[in-house]
């Protein structure tokens, strides 16, 4: 089950979720608020982009944050940045476009021609860029929790109690 969204695409504030076992943990290397703006560095983040109820992973190296943080304590205005490997990102819109004809073809050569940033695979074999974001907040439950709210042994990526037992019943 993943989280209530409302009319907008955006995630209904207030929900209590559960974090899967693997998802992605993350140090920042560098954090620091100045003038209520939090900036924070880190080696990387891996997102989780979730299309067509698959959820990808996908890694930003060198990756650089900021976000104003609000009176209750959110991030608003948030930007996140950093270096995309392109061998990645064709290989994840490879996985994507399996059932989406042609998407493959026509992305890999634009998304190829885009490297401006050396990386592992080569000297333009990353890119530059950037996501904007809100948060909102939630609820999680204790990591002692046994975190299970659809009863079926596993805690699909992030599980509301809200959607839970629509999704694992039907």
């Amino acid at each position: 089950g993943s989280g209530v969204m409302d009319s907008a695409g955006t995630l209904v504030p207030y929900q209590t979720m559960c974090v899967q076992d693997d998802s992605p943990s993350i140090v920042a290397t560098e954090a620091y608020i100045e003038d209520g703006v939090l900036h924070a560095k880190f080696d990387a983040i891996v997102l989780l982009i979730s299309m067509f109820e698959r959820v990808y992973p996908f890694t930003i190296a060198e990756t650089h944050l900021m976000g104003n943080i609000s009176g209750e304590g959110f991030i608003t205005d948030g930007v996140v940045g950093g270096r995309l490997s392109i061998e990645e990102l064709l290989n994840l819109i490879s996985k994507m476009g399996q059932n989406q004809g042609g998407l493959t073809e026509t992305m890999q050569p634009i998304i190829a021609g885009l490297g401006d940033l050396p990386s592992e695979s080569g000297e333009c074999g990353g890119m530059s860029g950037a996501l904007v974001f809100d948060t909102v907040p939630a609820f999680f439950y204790p990591e002692d929790s046994g975190c299970d709210p659809c009863g079926n042994g596993t805690c699909d990526v992030f599980e509301s109690c809200e959607t839970c037992q629509l999704d694992c019943c039907s």
